[in-house]
This record gives C-alpha cells, sequence and structure tokens, in this order.
C-alpha cells in the first residue's frame, strides 16, 4: 500500500515496520502523495499512481478526547460543528467517521495544491479545516447513521490485544 515498505529480498524494510507498528498500535495507516512528512502511497501493479490511502485495522477503537478546531476560523465555527464535536467527547469513532473525515482532507490537499503549487504551511490547516465542516455536513445529514466521536476532533486511537 505504501512505497518503500519492503527491501529487495522481500522483507520489511524501516519503513514497514514504522508503519505495520502504528497500523497494529493506533489502528490506522494514511497516506498522501506528495505530502511532505507523510508516508507515500505506493502505484497499482499496473503503474497507475495512487493519491491517497486510507486504511482502517478494524480492531481499533478511536475514542474523541476533545474539541479540535484547528484552521477553522474561531470567529465563525459553524454551530453544527461544535455540537457534534461537543456530542462526541468520550464517544468511539466510527470507521465511516475517519473516513469520511480523511477522505474530504485529502481532496482539500489536492485542491489546494491545485490553488498555491504546492503543500506548504497553509496546507494542512486549510484541509482540516475544510474537512471538520465537511464531516459536520455529512453527519448532520446522517444523523440516525452516524453518532459518535467526531473524526476531526482531538482523537486517540488504539488496538486492544489480548493478554492471554
Amino acid at each position: 500500500m505504501f512505497k518503500d515498505t519492503f527491501k529487495d529480498n522481500g522483507k520489511l524494510s524501516n519503513n514497514g515496520k514504522r508503519i505495520a507498528f502504528n497500523f497494529n498500535t493506533y489502528g490506522t495507516a494514511i497516506g498522501l502523495a506528495g505530502r511532505p512528512l507523510a508516508d507515500q502511497p505506493a502505484d497499482l501493479a499496473n503503474g497507475t499512481p495512487v493519491y491517497s490511502v486510507i486504511a482502517y485495522n478494524t480492531n481499533a477503537i478511536g475514542i474523541e478526547v476533545d474539541e479540535l478546531y484547528y484552521g477553522v476560523d474561531y470567529e465563525t465555527i459553524p454551530d453544527n460543528v461544535v455540537s457534534a464535536e461537543v456530542s462526541g467527547i468520550q464517544q468511539k469513532i466510527s470507521p465511516v467517521g475517519l473516513f469520511i473525515h480523511e477522505s474530504a482532507e485529502a481532496l482539500a490537499f489536492r485542491a489546494y495544491v491545485n490553488m498555491y503549487g504546492s503543500f506548504d504551511a497553509g496546507a494542512y490547516p486549510y484541509a482540516h479545516s475544510r474537512a471538520i465542516l465537511k464531516e459536520a455536513l455529512i453527519r448532520a445529514d446522517l444523523h440516525l447513521h452516524i453518532a459518535g466521536g467526531f473524526a476531526g476532533a482531538k482523537v486517540k486511537y488504539s488496538v486492544p490485544h489480548d493478554k492471554r
């Protein structure tokens, strides 16, 4: 799924070990092509480039631990965003919530790079704020189907392991 994860002998590289450790400990592996300091998606077997990878460990548990409005203008935070974040504190985040947020963020990153030409210091605040707004809108539209923690807020993910 990610570039530079295997050595020539087929064994995991240090990068591959780090991604696997994080996936098995924290429950997600997310990559975005061209984003500095982010894991880079591997191309498909036929050479087609992949822009974004969002992988979720089905054993993961994500809990919203606090509100986080990073990148959003604090003067104009929409009520639906505040409501979604406040109501989700200490609640489990559904896998679809994570996917909605990360997908919206990836699309916003692409829009940012198209507008400004590169990933720079403004890219993450821009993308994260757009993803927060999109996540809140989708949750409001699907209020009977998506509940729990808000994926764009401050979140703690872990993967419980059987201690037997």
